[in-house]
C-alpha cells in the first residue's frame, strides 16, 4: 500500500514540475572548410555545399526544387558551404586575396580602419545601390552590406545582403541572395549564423617581405645573364684578335727549320678510352669551372624562392622558375653533353692512341692523326685531372696525357716543363 501511494506521489510530481522544465534544443557546430573558425547552427538547418550529390535526399527536405540553379550560384561566388532554415538560405565562401592579406584580422584593427574599409563598399549608381555597416555583435567585427544591382540589358534586379570578416588572411563571408528584396527572415537566419562565429585558433601573421625584394632579385638574375652574355660576346672578340695573332705566329713556325729539333725530352704514349673520355667530361663539366655552375643555380634558387615568398606576380615566379630549373638541368647533363661530343671526335680519328714527342720548342702528337708539329704557344691551358694531364688548344681541342703512358720522362716533370713554356709565351 505504501509502495502504491510513493508511485502515485512521484507521478504528480512530475506532472507538476514537467512542463516548468525547459526544453534545450540540440545545436551543430560546424567548422568552415579551409579556415580555423566555426558556426553554430540551429539542429533544425540543414548543411548542403558543392560536395553534395544532386542524388542525395537532403535537397528535397531542405526544400531545395531548383538544384541546378542552387549549383550555379556555387560556381558563381565559390560557396564551400550552404545553411538552408525555414527555406531561408546562407552562401558560405572563403577567399584570400592581397586584400585579406594586407588587413589580415579585422579583429585587431581599430574601429575607424574597419570603418574605413566599410565605407569602401558603399556605392549610388544606376547600376548598383549599396549600404554598408560595421557589425560588432560579437569579438569579431562583421562589415554588412545590402546591395541592389540593375542589370542594364535586361533590367533585372538582384538583392544580396553579406556579412564578411577578415580572419588569419582570408575572408569569409556569409550571404543571401535573390531576385526579391532580401526578407526579415533571410536577414535574420544571416545574423544568428554570424552572430555565433568563432575564430578557433588566431595564426599570427608572417613579418612582411618588402615586395621590392623580388624585384630587385629578378633585377639581380637579369643583370647577371646579361653580364654572361657581355662576358660572352667580349670574350669571342678578344678571341678572334687572338687567333688572328695566333696564325700569323703559325705562319711563322711553319715557315721555321723543324729538322735540328735537339733531343727529345719527354715520349708518351696515351689510350684514348671511353672511360678516359667520361673522366675528362666531368672534370671538364664540374671541375674546371665550378663556381660558374654553382652560383647560376644558387642565384636562381635564391630569386625563386624569395619571389613566391614575397606572393609576387605569377608570370615572375614562373620566369625565375624556368630559369632556375633550365641552370640545374644544364648542371645535370653537362657531362653527358661534354662525352658525347669528345667521344663523336675521336670515333673519327684513324687511331685512339696519341704517340707525344716533346722537345725544347716544339712538340709532335701521332698517331690519333698524321704526324703534326706544334709550338708551346699553341697551348692555351694545361690542367691535371689525378694521373692525367690536359692540353688544351682552347676550349675546342684538348689532348691527354697518361702517367703510366711515359715511355721517357714523367707526368710530374712534364706538368713543370709546359707551365713553363706557357708562362715564357705570355710574357
Amino acid at each position: 500500500m505504501k509502495s502504491k501511494l510513493l508511485c502515485c506521489i512521484t507521478a504528480l510530481l512530475l506532472a507538476v514540475l514537467l512542463p516548468a522544465v525547459p526544453a534545450f534544443a540540440a545545436e551543430i557546430n560546424y567548422s568552415i572548410p579551409g579556415t580555423r573558425t566555426q558556426v553554430t547552427l540551429p539542429e533544425d538547418a540543414y548543411i548542403l555545399g558543392p560536395e553534395v550529390s544532386v542524388l542525395e535526399k537532403i535537397w528535397d527536405e531542405a526544400g531545395v526544387d531548383n538544384i541546378a540553379q542552387v549549383q550555379t550560384i556555387y560556381n558563381e561566388l565559390g560557396v564551400c558551404s550552404h545553411f538552408v532554415k525555414d527555406g531561408n538560405s546562407v552562401y558560405v565562401s572563403v577567399k584570400e586575396t592581397q586584400q585579406t592579406g594586407y588587413y589580415y584580422n579585422l579583429a585587431d584593427l581599430k574601429e575607424k580602419t574597419v570603418q574605413e574599409l566599410a565605407d569602401i563598399y558603399a556605392a549610388d549608381s544606376t547600376v548598383l545601390e549599396a549600404d554598408s555597416a560595421v557589425c560588432n555583435t560579437t569579438d569579431i567585427p562583421f562589415i554588412m552590406v545590402d546591395m541592389k544591382t540593375i542589370s542594364n540589358i535586361e533590367k533585372e534586379q538582384l538583392y544580396e545582403t553579406i556579412c564578411f570578416t577578415i580572419v588569419n588572411g582570408q575572408s569569409v563571408t556569409f550571404r543571401v541572395t535573390g531576385d526579391e528584396p532580401i526578407t526579415d527572415g533571410q536577414k535574420a537566419f544571416l545574423l544568428e549564423v554570424t552572430d555565433s562565429f568563432k575564430v578557433l585558433e588566431f595564426i599570427p601573421q608572417a613579418d612582411p617581405i618588402n615586395p621590392l625584394l623580388s624585384w630587385a632579385v629578378l633585377l639581380a638574375v637579369v643583370l647577371f645573364v646579361a653580364g654572361l652574355i657581355f662576358t660572352s660576346k667580349y670574350s669571342k672578340k678578344l678571341q678572334k684578335k687572338k687567333n688572328r695573332e695566333l696564325a700569323d705566329r703559325l705562319v711563322e713556325f711553319r715557315d721555321s727549320d723543324h729538322e735540328n729539333l735537339g733531343e727529345v725530352l719527354f715520349v708518351n704514349e696515351t689510350e684514348v678510352t671511353p672511360a678516359e673520355i667520361a673522366r675528362f667530361s666531368k672534370f671538364q663539366a664540374y671541375k674546371k669551372n665550378p663556381l660558374q655552375a654553382v652560383f647560376s643555380i644558387g642565384i636562381t634558387v635564391v630569386a625563386t624562392v624569395v619571389s613566391l615568398m614575397t606572393n609576387s606576380p605569377w608570370w615572375l615566379s614562373l620566369i625565375l622558375g624556368v630559369v632556375m630549373m633550365y641552370c640545374i638541368y644544364k648542371f645535370i647533363t653537362g657531362a653527358g653533353n661534354i662525352e658525347k661530343a669528345v667521344a663523336k671526335v675521336y670515333s673519327g680519328m684513324r687511331s685512339n692512341r696519341a704517340h707525344f714527342d716533346f722537345f725544347e720548342n716544339e712538340f709532335h702528337i701521332s698517331g690519333l692523326q698524321t704526324k703534326t708539329n706544334y709550338p708551346y704557344f699553341r697551348i692555351t691551358e694545361l690542367r691535371r685531372n689525378g694521373d692525367c694531364l690536359y692540353i688544351y688548344f682552347g676550349e675546342g681541342t684538348t689532348y691527354f696525357i697518361e702517367k703510366s703512358g711515359f715511355l721517357k720522362g714523367d707526368l710530374e716533370s712534364l706538368d713543370k716543363f709546359i707551365n713553363n713554356k706557357i708562362k715564357e709565351n705570355k710574357k
